[in-house]
């Protein structure tokens, strides 16, 4: 499930992927660091992936909050446990899948209109939020297209997470036709320098390795956490060890496009 959701949600990458060499989950953390900004720790919900409350423990356990990235349909079978989260001050946000909801192949002809984008994004988020009972205020694709940004903007979304790769990007404003500045942040994967992207390729020392070498480089930073059982020795070795004792700062997705906001025009 792990690799399937992984080839999913890496499937945009241009370059080509080679993750690290697994190792054995029980064997030492290589990488320690600081951040050198603000890191989201993501947890994308689609499909028939399960719920993540091993994860979820961990991070409650020691206070640190993720983003959750929930599919309509995902969310609608998943609404007590969506609601529980948000209760324990994780923020919901939105997956679009460019297919199955906007129909950006199949049944079009053409690149789906405005219009579309729009009528679709305000349904799924609608569901989601009635099975959450919080609004998404951030939203997750896997490309963003120009009318993409264009919805995202008229819906008034504050952070927009592509998961097309992105070497050493900042944050920006989403693009407006009428060269306006836009509300929302489009928030990148990171300095990742390999075809990978943000999603652990694997639930080992060697794949949070891998996440720790990118946020030790950049300061605006995504960490995927994909949705597994048995893998809480592990995320508590690397919390404890790395996150922690690093002083990481972790936000959520909406919170760092405000600091981004904040951060615009600082050298």
């Amino acid at each position: 499930m792990i690799a399937l959701m992984f080839a999913l949600l890496t499937a945009s990458s241009h370059a080509a992927c080679e993750p690290p060499p697994l190792n054995h989950p029980k064997a030492p953390i290589g990488a320690r660091a600081p951040a050198l900004g603000a890191v989201v720790l993501e947890i994308p919900l689609l499909g028939a992936v399960p719920e993540p409350t091993e994860i979820m423990d961990f991070l409650n356990a020691r206070g640190i909050p993720a983003t959750l990235l929930v599919s309509a349909d995902w969310a609608q079978r998943h609404s007590d446990f969506l609601r529980a989260a948000a209760g324990q001050g994780h923020e919901i946000g939105l997956w679009v899948s460019l297919r199955d909801d906007i129909g950006l192949s199949g049944a079009y002809a053409k690149d789906p209109a405005f219009s579309d984008w729009v009528d679709a994004i305000r349904r799924s988020r609608s569901i989601v939020k009635r099975a959450s009972g919080s609004k998404p205020r951030a939203i997750g694709m896997a490309t963003l297209t120009p009318i993409g940004e264009m919805a995202t903007d008229a819906l008034v979304f504050k952070a927009v997470l592509p998961n097309e790769r992105t070497i050493g990007d900042a944050p920006r404003r989403v693009s407006r036709p009428d060269n306006a500045k836009g509300r929302a942040r489009v928030i990148g994967q990171g300095r990742y320098t390999d075809g990978c992207g943000h999603i652990l390729p694997h639930w080992t020392p060697a794949g949070l390795d891998r996440a720790t070498h990118a946020a030790a480089r950049a300061e605006w930073v995504r960490v995927g956490l994909p949705s597994a059982e048995g893998v809480g020795g592990v995320l508590a070795q690397w919390l404890d060890e790395v996150v922690i004792a690093e002083q990481w700062t972790i936000l959520t997705a909406t919170a760092m496009a405000k600091a981004a906001a904040k951060a615009e025009g600082q050298p």
